[in-house]
């Protein structure tokens, strides 16, 4: 950039400062040593809508200096040219590197369409063809699921270099998850499977340095391919005399997703990418990017990035800003640090951390402090310990023997005998699932929970042939286990074959209240996979048949109100979850019967609104309301009572109230003690 451009560039920012209806009038105004420069400035001027948007930061041409004519740029190729062994089908679209077209191969090599990219030649000196094919060997071994593939390479014979790159149908992955309407959890593995790619192409030394959603592409059948590593730099040392590989006379770069050395000019590394991925992740994450800028320039930007720190992703207004407080918060801001050194080191540790946070483990990116460990091994164990084999066994039958004689005890009231082959079919069951946990049987080897259930499961699912009663009772009883122990995925797919057998019963009073309870047991897994908007119609659904049945039972109303709140709450509809929590604890007053584990609960959810809202003093208030409910109702030693502990804590956190957090966080670690023992690894592993 010249001295001339330097001084356009002040001038412009200084005339973008001043109200739209005066700028013309101040350049008229700038002293005679600027008349060369007002003809240039009048022109931007009356682009300055453009100028100011921020796509149009995205768009500005990538390098400076004399404007390239028409041969230089490539735009006066037409569909239906020939680009060496290609054909020119349509165009896919420009910008300041070069254009882009759809093809395919003129020869018949090959059928496929291809996504032609040409480079401006006059961003090039005479040593391209030299370096194009040093590119192509390097693109060529960038062999990912996650990576469009380069296929080809070359110049044309009057100096037209052109890649012939995978043709990828999709959108843009911002662009996908709105549209989609992707959740958070889906918004972070879209993610995990960029950086799974971008650290694929820097294990063999090749740096992006254009990470933006716009070369993220989503296909058709739901992945992520990642595109233009045409503008890669590898990072071994250059050999003296070589000529630097994709060297070119500009930065390549967009100034939205650019990092600070990016900015500056100065050499670029894998922590450029980072940096890039880290803005990326936060417009997944939040819709927006990371500055608030007061003049949408280039030069306002800039600043930005060098100077500005970004704002956390949780103060945008969101429906999910509560959820990125705390660990999303930190990897993101980790990632945006200005200093190269005091970002994650790698791309792969930055993906880790996110796939900690989804895991409920620790963050490397945070304070390694006692109450920061002591809440996630709550969280991560709020439904579940992990069982011996023996413990194990226990937990299997002892439900299935309860749910068997609720059936039995329930059919007894309509018919006076019960299946005698029924009775021998479950009989059977039960002695082969003592045969799955005898060590005899299995050679020696320890059973774990996870194996009995999935025999347990696989006979119930494929070989038992008992009545439809038993057997869905059955199967629910397993799909609960299996929640307990936080096998999601294991206990939606047994909830729904029990849900389905209880569909096709014939109507009747009895058998309402056991569809409602597969319908709220369905609708809580799917909540706890964060798919609330699939439970709500569940657990409305469930309501309206518990309400059907005379006598109504407020309590199991109350409870099914609950579960219809919590599926509101991840889903982020605050104003559907507070409404819901109002009418259960309005439903348990009806019971004149004490119920202090539920309103516990209730109390829980929404003392969780109010700090979503900023409440943080109510919110603290209520969830010690919560918590003496909770140990009324369950006692010290429980995990809910260890997660409400927590989610305390989280509030005090918020409230800068350290002291306060992280008592309470000590308070959760040591109930998870007590009810693990202090062996067990996770208690280790929190310590």
């Amino acid at each position: 950039m010249n001295d001339v451009d330097v001084a356009l560039g002040t001038l412009l920012d200084s005339a973008l400062d001043q109200p739209s209806e005066r700028r013309l009038a101040w350049v008229d105004g700038l002293d005679a040593s600027h008349d060369a420069l007002k003809p240039r400035l009048r022109a931007i001027l009356s682009r300055a809508p453009e100028i100011e948007s921020r796509d149009f930061l995205g768009s500005l041409p990538a390098f400076d200096g004399a404007e390239l004519d028409e041969k230089e740029t490539g735009a006066s190729a037409v569909a239906g040219e020939r680009v060496g062994p290609y054909q020119l089908q349509r165009p896919l679209g420009a910008g300041g590197m070069g254009t882009v077209w759809l093809a395919t191969r003129a020869d018949g090599l090959f059928e496929r369409s291809i996504a032609l990219k040409l480079p401006h030649r006059g961003m090039f000196g005479a040593d391209l063809a030299e370096r194009m094919a040093r590119e192509r060997g390097i693109l060529a071994g960038l062999d990912h699921p996650h990576i469009a593939r380069l296929y080809d390479a070359g110049l044309t014979a009057d100096g037209q270099p052109y890649l012939a790159l995978e043709y990828v149908e999709g959108v843009a992955i911002d662009e996908y998850c709105r549209r989609e309407g992707c959740d958070l959890l889906h918004r972070l593995r879209l993610f995990l499977q960029v950086a799974d790619a971008v650290a694929s192409a820097h294990a063999r030394l090749v740096v992006h340095r254009d990470l933006k959603p716009a070369n993220i592409i989503v296909g058709n059948d739901g992945h992520v391919r990642l595109l233009d590593f045409g503008i890669a730099k590898l990072l071994d040392a250059q050999v003296p005399g070589e000529v630097p590989l994709t060297q070119l006379s500009v930065h390549a770069m967009t100034p939205d997703y650019a990092s600070p050395e990016q900015i500056l000019g100065e050499p670029v590394t894998t922590a450029a990418d980072v940096y890039s991925l880290g803005v990326v992740l936060y417009e997944l994450l939040t819709g927006e990017r990371p500055y608030r800028l007061r003049r949408g320039t280039r030069g306002a930007l800039e600043d930005a990035i060098l100077q500005s720190d970004p704002r956390r992703p949780s103060d945008i207004p969101t429906p999910t800003a509560r959820a990125l407080r705390g660990d999303l918060d930190t990897i993101v801001l980790k990632a945006l640090r200005k200093k190269t050194g005091e970002r994650y080191a790698t791309v792969n540790a930055f993906a880790d951390d996110v796939r900690r946070h989804l895991e409920g483990r620790p963050v490397l990116a945070r304070p390694d402090s006692a109450w920061y460990r002591a809440s996630r091994f709550v969280r991560r164990n709020r439904l579940a310990v992990a069982a011996t084999s023996i413990v194990a066994f226990a937990l299997v039958t002892a439900a299935i023997v309860a749910s068997v004689g609720l059936v039995h005890a329930r059919a007894a009231e309509r018919r006076a005998l019960a299946d005698a082959e029924t009775t021998r079919e479950v009989s059977r069951f039960m002695v082969d699932l003592f045969k799955v946990s005898d060590p005899g049987e299995a050679r020696g080897n320890s059973i774990t929970a996870r194996e009995i259930l999935d025999k347990a499961s696989l006979r119930v699912m494929t070989e038992l042939s008992t009545a439809p009663d038993v057997r869905a009772a059955l199967l629910a009883t397993m799909a609960d286990v299996y929640s307990k122990l936080g096998l999601y995925d294991d206990a939606l797919k047994l909830g729904t074959a029990a849900l389905d057998l209880r569909r096709a019963k014939s109507p009747g009073s009895p058998g309402a209240l056991e569809l409602a309870t597969s319908l709220d047991q369905v609708g809580t897994t799917l909540s706890s996979l964060r798919r609330g908007k699939e439970a709500i119609p569940l657990h409305e659904k469930s309501i309206a048949l518990r309400r059907s049945v005379e006598p109504v039972d407020p309590v199991a109303v109350s409870r099914a109100m609950l579960q219809l709140a919590v599926a509101h709450y991840v889903e982020g509809n605050f104003d559907g979850t507070l409404p819901a929590l109002l009418e259960a604890r309005a439903e348990l007053a009806k019971d004149p019967r004490p119920h202090p584990e539920l309103l516990g609960e209730i109390a829980k959810y929404l003392a969780s609104v109010q700090q979503e809202k900023g409440e943080l003093d109510q919110s603290i208030a209520t969830y010690r309301e919560a918590l003496v409910l909770l140990r009324a109702g369950l006692g010290e030693d429980h995990p809910i009572v260890a997660g409400a502990l927590g989610d305390l804590a989280i509030a005090l956190k918020d409230a800068r109230r350290y002291d306060e957090a992280e008592s309470a966080y000590l308070d959760s670690l040591a109930i998870q003690r007590r009810v693990l023992g202090s062996r067990h690894p996770d208690v280790g592993n929190a310590l």
